[in-house]
């Protein structure tokens, strides 16, 4: 019956521990693997949420971390922004202001410059058409005799071309009416010179006034302190900072109202 099964069962046993003899112990030590908590912004360590040695579950508050001077540094950026947009929109309407009298200045001076290129050339034809008339002149064995009128050609009266004298005013003439006429293209080069550079110069007016009136400066004043702004927008003045893994507070690191910075080790779970 119930003996002799029990009896079978102590005797395997017995077989068993007579065969391998006692069961084998070993010596060691189990360690917890800690992971350390850091700082996720720079800021005073303002609050505690958990005691040392609390249990702490995914999510579970830690530490409070506030950023006095980051709410400062917004608060200061917003009002140089304003600031900076203030100057910027003053100094467009400056420019605007400043490049409309220039640019009716530099036109004023174009204008005047293609004037005189226009009457310089009327005078250099006037020059080349008396020099043609006179050349035929010579050409007929006749004299020209210069008369105070406007046109070249109701100016000139043929006479007989015996006098010798009347026939070298004549050359003389020819070569005064051929140089005035180069001096007028001399003159009509210059002016269409002048032209040109203030065409040029008109065309970097806007830059040149905007450059004066200090916009590109204020400009990338304002981009920069945009861009700061930006940048501080995405941290945030008042951090919580939550447990990442199941397991309990340790020592604290750090006391509340000490300065931490990103990384700094402030406990580990």
């Amino acid at each position: 019956g119930v003996v002799g099964i029990l009896a079978v069962i102590g005797g395997v046993v017995a077989a068993r521990f007579a065969r391998h003899g006692p069961s084998a112990i070993y010596s060691g030590q189990v360690t917890a693997r800690s992971i350390p908590v850091t700082a996720e912004q720079d800021g005073l360590l303002s609050e505690w949420q958990v005691d040392e040695g609390d249990p702490l579950r995914i999510g579970d508050p830690i530490v409070s971390i506030s950023n006095a001077a980051l709410s400062e540094r917004r608060q200061q950026l917003e009002r140089e922004i304003s600031r900076l947009q203030f100057e910027l929109d003053r100094a467009l309407a400056q420019a605007e202001l400043d490049l409309e009298w220039r640019t009716k200045d530099v036109n004023a001076e174009i204008f005047t410059a293609r004037l005189q290129s226009a009457e310089l050339l009327e005078e250099k034809y006037r020059h080349e058409m008396e020099k043609v008339a006179l050349v035929d002149v010579l050409n007929s064995n006749s004299t020209a005799l210069w008369t105070p009128k406007n046109s070249a050609f109701d100016s000139i009266v043929l006479e007989d071309a015996d006098d010798q004298t009347g026939r070298l005013n004549t050359v003389l003439r020819v070569e005064a009416a051929s140089n005035a006429a180069d001096v007028c293209s001399a003159q009509v080069e210059m002016c269409d010179e002048q032209v040109e550079l203030l065409e040029e110069l008109k065309d970097s007016l806007p830059e040149r006034v905007r450059r004066s009136a200090g916009v590109d400066v204020i400009e990338r004043q304002l981009h920069a302190a945009q861009e700061e702004f930006e940048r501080l927008t995405d941290k945030q003045p008042h951090v919580v900072v939550t447990s990442k893994v199941i397991g309990q507070a340790g020592v604290f690191l750090r006391q509340p109202g000490d300065y931490v910075s990103v990384g700094d080790r402030i406990v580990e779970i």
